[in-house]
């Protein structure tokens, strides 16, 4: 019989900061720590214990099981990665890449995703397994927007309930997306390297941008980065129309390190997010000089016990 566990934290280590310019040319500045350590614990053990408390009290046949659920995946695999390559270069904005699922339109990278009419915190993101809430008035840093299309490689959405075992606490659906996971050589003593770049123009706004990736690894461990930027200028509608305030700027970088043994498998990701500039056009602010930056640590290990 085998079984797998899991654990997976994350600890960032500087502050979102999300300036929001006014109509009226104000600048209006916020700062939020994505993460405070007491009160983070303090609501993963209260959920915990209430978890606990109604699996004892009732009926296992009461929990909704992920697998009752019908799963919408996008994955670049060998026969999807021509199509999702495509739609990659067709958008900025990573919502676009969902299956199945609305978009409420706000930025250039900053759409709210909407199932069965439920969006925004009703809906649980969590991206590299870490859930991540919107921040900024209006929501206008949702969590999709930390992520470049370019870096995603696996996207899974579950419509209605989100499942126990992801949290339990959304009752729109849940999305997980991931990035590209860490590669190995395939025999001892050898090393592999990898590389690619890529680019794109779009001719509505102008928008021009490109993403670089490279990797070397052994059999155990294995060292990756991943980059991507991309700036255009206000877009034109199907009129002809340019719509006032939907240029935007951006940047990612993200650098991962994993060690892997038998079944174990550790891996760090640091990542660091610039927009310099995101108009917002129905909105009443534009983001200036957001800054997001992470740490994420993650552990997975798969046990086998022979009866």
């Amino acid at each position: 019989m085998a079984s797998s566990r899991a654990f997976i934290s994350k600890w960032s280590i500087a502050p979102l900061k999300h300036n929001c310019v006014l109509d009226d040319g104000t600048t209006a500045y916020h700062t939020r720590w994505p993460f405070e350590p007491t009160k983070y614990f303090a609501r993963q053990l209260a959920s915990t214990l209430v978890g606990m408390a109604f699996v004892l009290a009732f009926s296992p046949s009461w929990a909704q099981a992920a697998g009752e659920q019908t799963a919408i995946v996008v994955e670049a695999t060998a026969d999807a990665a021509a199509a999702l390559a495509a739609r990659r270069v067709s958008s900025s904005d990573t919502a676009s890449l969902l299956d199945g699922v609305d978009a409420a339109q706000a930025g250039g990278v900053s759409s709210l995703p909407m199932i069965h009419g439920l969006g925004d915190d009703r809906i649980l993101t969590r991206v590299n397994g870490v859930p991540i809430a919107a921040a900024c008035p209006m929501h206008m840093n949702p969590p999709l927007s930390y992520i470049d299309p370019a870096n995603t490689s696996r996207i899974e959405v579950l419509p209605g309930v989100t499942p126990v075992s992801l949290g339990g606490d959304s009752i729109g659906g849940t999305i997980l997306v991931e990035s590209a996971p860490p590669k190995f050589a395939a025999t001892n003593g050898a090393v592999e390297r990898d590389g690619s770049v890529s680019s794109f123009y779009r001719s509505n706004s102008a928008a021009i941008g490109g993403a670089a990736a490279a990797s070397m690894a052994t059999s155990n461990f294995s060292f990756a980065y991943e980059g991507s930027g991309v700036r255009a200028q206000d877009y034109r509608d199907g009129a002809g129309e340019k719509i006032n305030a939907s240029r935007f700027e951006t940047s990612n970088q993200q650098i991962t390190a994993a060690y892997r043994s038998g079944q174990h498998l550790y891996e760090v990701q640091a990542a660091l997010q610039y927009m310099p500039h995101e108009g917002i056009p129905n909105s009443d602010m534009d983001l200036t000089e957001n800054v997001g930056a992470f740490i994420n640590a993650r552990y997975r290990g798969g046990f086998d016990w022979v009866r």
